[in-house]
């Protein structure tokens, strides 16, 4: 698409020209010519009245430029290439019918106006294709011969320069016809051969270089990094779109502009970012925006010769890999802890069973039943962990059915029941309207729902409350919705609320027993059953959770097989 803009304003361009040389042509005719029949002793163009003379000059640009001024000038885009060239051959051919006119009262084989006709045959390699020139030289040709022809035949009349004797004498004169037609004609058809030629060069050559700034700038725009280019007199050149994401600004209204002269007023994360000394890595967390941690390198560019030609900035995001290693750390804590703790209990029993310390059973049914609970918990964790894997390995199997909403959702409730009674919350489902059958995977949606359950009865202060409702959508869409009245979760922690191993801050103070997973996992169960997940939340206020899943599933089949793309965040 960029080709053929270039190819179009390389037309427009060279009409424009064409233009204004049609005036410049004009007036010298219109000066030339009757100073030439009124300053005695010259009486050139005697048979040429200056009213036909000033007439034709007049004719040629106003002519031409009224039919390409509307659409070069207020239309430019109405007219495709095509239309352009075609307009320009419309012009041209004007020009050609005029010049031959003139040449006609001017003296015929006398008159050097086919001078004039050499500019729209060079114009033209601008204009066409090598043997478009051609072409445009031909014509030229063909119309001059034909007129020296019609002159040497007595068809037309001629009309001498000067009234000299031997003028109608070469005008009829065969070798003068031939000599001075073959050449003036070669001479057309030689020069647009080296125009179009030339015109060919440059533009392969230029097609070369802006194909080469084009992959240039497509490289600079994919990179993952963002670059910033600064020349040797200190103007910007380059600012790729990584840079202007990472950044906040705008490359078009910083390109060209000079960094010393800038106003930085509003560009301040612009400026510390090329404030830092070249050579090293440093970093760089901007105040405005929090959740970045950039990575900064400046070095100067220098050419074969060792002469310094700019001045390179690469930023580097690294805001996930920082993140990644605070969840990661906090993982391997909160992990390390879960697995430590139970796992000492149940080798604190078993010691003392072995030993034999404790000898009444009913102690020793006691601390078998805390080791079985802590195992249980273990369970727990190793089966999160394992989900959260097979989530994004894409191993987890799904196996849809119709199922009835409200009995699946009933079953999850019954199960919390007891964990909702230990901290006196009311837990209730309600159904808004009639369910019908939904294809899903009911195994995958009670562990999706019943880690939201979860977690809402786990930051829910007592004798609080968590709703669970279910209704259908218009859009063939059943909606469940976990509302409670816990703690909340922070503003500006909300975004990360479905990422692997993240807790919220007032999670982490509420509960340290937590490993980040259950979001994640769900999260991802509910996108591949076509769905999505979203919440609504107030610190101290209260979390209300919405799971939305289509009627039916896109499948044929009752199994799917989930691939090996994941959809995690």
């Amino acid at each position: 698409m960029k080709k053929q803009e270039r190819e179009k304003q390389r037309i427009i361009d060279a009409l424009r020209i064409l233009m204004h040389l049609r005036w410049f042509w004009a007036a010298a005719i219109v000066v030339i010519g009757p100073f030439s029949k009124l300053v005695p002793g010259i009486q050139g163009n005697a048979n040429f009245p200056i009213v036909y003379m000033i007439i034709m000059a007049s004719i040629n640009p106003v002519a031409s430029n009224i039919l390409g001024m509307y659409y070069i000038r207020r239309s430019l885009n109405r007219l495709s290439i095509r239309g352009l060239r075609v307009l320009a051959a419309g012009q041209i051919l004007l020009d050609y019918i005029v010049m031959i006119f003139i040449m006609y009262y001017a003296g015929g084989i006398m008159s050097i106006g086919f001078v004039w006709m050499i500019i729209n045959i060079v114009a033209a390699g601008y204009l066409y294709s090598f043997w478009g020139v051609i072409r445009t030289a031909s014509l030229a040709a063909v119309m001059y011969i034909s007129m020296l022809t019609l002159q040497f035949f007595s068809i037309i009349p001629y009309y001498p320069r000067y009234n000299l004797p031997c003028e109608p004498l070469l005008a009829h004169n065969p070798q003068s016809v031939i000599i001075n037609s073959w050449l003036v004609s070669s001479t057309f058809i030689i020069i647009a051969v080296f125009s179009g030629l030339m015109a060919r060069n440059l533009r392969n050559k230029e097609n070369e270089i802006l194909e080469e700034q084009d992959k240039k700038e497509a490289i600079l725009s994919n990179l993952v990094d963002g670059l910033i280019y600064i020349d040797k007199k200190d103007l910007i050149d380059i600012v790729n779109p990584q840079a202007e994401k990472l950044l906040g600004v705008d490359s078009q209204k910083l390109k060209g502009k000079n960094v010393v002269q800038l106003n930085y007023e509003k560009l301040k994360m612009f400026k510390r970012v090329l404030g830092f000394p070249d050579g090293k890595v440093h970093d760089f967390s901007p105040k405005e925006k929090t959740d970045v941690n950039l990575e900064v390198r400046s070095f100067n560019v220098k050419n074969q010769d060792g002469e310094y030609i700019g001045r390179v900035t690469l930023l580097r995001d690294v805001s996930r890999e920082k993140f990644m290693e605070q969840m990661k750390s906090e993982f391997i804590t909160i992990a390390g802890h879960q697995l430590r703790t139970p796992l000492s209990a149940i080798k604190g029993a078993l010691y003392l069973l072995v030993s034999g310390d404790i000898k009444d059973k009913k102690e020793q049914q006691e601390m078998l039943k805390h080791s079985y609970e802590y195992t249980e918990r273990l369970i727990v964790l190793v089966n999160d962990l394992l989900n959260a894997s097979s989530v994004e390995e894409g191993r987890f199997d799904y196996h849809f059915e119709k199922i009835d909403v409200t009995d699946l959702l009933s079953a999850v409730i019954n199960k919390y029941k007891e964990q909702a009674e230990a901290k006196s919350i009311f837990l209730k489902l309600f159904v808004k309207n009639n369910l019908s059958d939904v294809v899903l995977d009911s195994e995958k949606i009670k562990l999706s729902v019943g880690a939201i359950i979860d977690n809402a009865l786990t930051y829910t202060p007592k004798h609080g409350n968590v709703e669970v409702s279910c209704a259908f959508s218009k859009d063939d869409t059943v909606v469940v919705s976990i509302k409670d009245t816990g703690i909340g979760i922070p503003k500006d922690q909300h975004k990360k609320m479905f990422s692997k191993f993240f807790r919220a801050d007032n999670a982490l103070r509420v509960d340290t027993e937590g490993n980040g997973l259950d979001l994640f996992v769900a999260r991802n169960i509910i996108e591949k059953h076509k769905g999505k997940i979203w919440f609504e939340s107030s610190e101290g206020v209260g979390t209300t959770f919405y799971i939305e899943i289509p009627v039916k599933q896109k499948t044929d089949s009752r199994k799917q097989t989930a691939d090996n793309s994941s959809v995690a965040g």
